[in-house]
């Protein structure tokens, strides 16, 4: 199953995540390349914590060339 980031929270209601394996392939962006606002959390932390007790791995992301042509330093929350 594919989602926006923005829409992660409902996953919590789907099933019991309990010892499930999922890959999270998110990027905490907007739709048209904004940054969203983690709160000094990696998005990852973020997705696990709608999914109590699932076995999270991060895997398959992509940074568009938009966001790889960036100034490294514009995005000093990228580590």
């Amino acid at each position: 199953m594919a989602l926006p980031f923005s829409q992660v929270s409902a996953l919590s209601k789907i099933t019991n995540w309990n010892v499930k394996v999922v890959i999270d392939a998110t990027n905490h962006f907007t739709a048209d390349f904004n940054l969203i606002d983690t709160g000094g959390k990696a998005s990852s932390e973020i997705v696990q914590d709608h999914l109590l007790g699932a076995r999270l791995f991060k895997a398959f992301n992509t940074l568009y060339s938009k966001i790889l042509a960036e100034d490294p330093n514009a995005h000093p929350d990228f580590d």
